[in-house]
């Protein structure tokens, strides 16, 4: 295709699109349901992931230090673990905190329990957050082989399962967008197909005259490619109404749940429903002429 030859097409493909615009309402119509319904996986993937990821932040290491370490080294420990590059966060118990704490959970009617105990009778230890729980076990041996650390203790098999809860959701909602995507181009392109077909015979005379393939079938690529950006900007608006009527009407009450802010969201979601949706309809009206082109 000349590009000189571009702002023909497009007003034809524009042309098309308004005249045919029953046929094209109810393109736009199939294609828009469709892109919500991958809109909706991909988000439900992202929002289950994030949440696996809040649980995951949860499931921290502990790693107790010598009882007889000089508490301003204890204190200054901390450096030494961030430096780590998977530790996140460190949250520091001394000795005698951690004295206190046991000594709130066993109650004031216990307290001759606790008669005599010193304060550095328990070791201190650090809580961490690791930036990658699937590490947890590398983490694990770099801490424990630390000067100073007498004890790591893990909860490597929760975080095992996060792990491949995580996998398994991206794995199933990948496969469930493709099948999607699939099936939208099927739809659209044996609805493209019913326009094409009452059309077979002005796609003739153009064909006869000396058209070629490419300059005929250019202004019914222009016509799916509008019809996939005008379908992506619907099923973003109503995606918008649903996430957001989720977020604040159900989602609100279930303390344990956070999702993803739209306001993090809303531009690669458009832009990426606009763009699958033009690939699709240029694809399926690309496909649907081919027939008519064989004279």
């Amino acid at each position: 295709m000349k590009l000189r030859n571009f702002p023909y097409l497009f007003r034809e493909g524009l042309r098309n699109l308004l005249v045919n615009w029953l046929m094209s309402l109810a393109s736009i119509g199939v294609l828009t349901v469709c892109l919500l319904l991958i809109s909706n996986a991909v988000l439900i993937s992202m929002n289950i992931n994030e949440i696996l990821d809040q649980v995951a932040s949860g499931n921290r290491i502990v790693v107790y230090l010598d009882a007889n370490m000089d508490p301003a080294e204890a204190e200054a420990f901390g450096d030494k673990l961030l430096a780590l590059n998977n530790v996140d966060a460190v949250e520091y118990t001394s000795g005698a905190e951690a004295l206190e704490h046991w000594k709130e959970v066993f109650g004031e009617e216990n307290e001759l329990m606790f008669e005599g105990i010193e304060d550095n009778y328990l070791e201190p230890y650090y809580s961490i957050t690791l930036k990658d729980i699937s590490k947890i076990n590398e983490t694990s041996y770099q801490l424990g082989e630390m000067p100073g650390v007498v004890e790591v203790l893990q909860h490597d098999t929760l975080s095992n399962q996060l792990i491949n809860i995580k996998n398994v959701v991206t794995v199933a909602m990948m496969s469930i967008v493709i099948i999607l995507a699939v099936v939208s181009l099927f739809i659209i392109v044996n609805t493209i197909k019913l326009v094409m077909y009452s059309r077979r015979k002005e796609i003739n005379i153009m064909k006869y005259v000396g058209g070629t393939d490419w300059f005929i079938r250019w202004p019914f690529v222009v016509e799916g490619f509008l019809i996939g950006v005008i379908s992506g900007v619907l099923a973003f608006f109503v995606q918008w109404y649903i996430y957001q009527f989720v977020a604040t009407g159900i989602v609100e009450d279930i303390r344990f749940i956070e999702l993803i802010p739209f306001s993090s969201l809303w531009q690669p979601l458009l832009a990426g429903v606009c763009v699958v949706g033009a690939l699709i309809g240029m694809l399926g009206s690309a496909l649907s002429i081919r027939k008519y082109l064989r004279v």
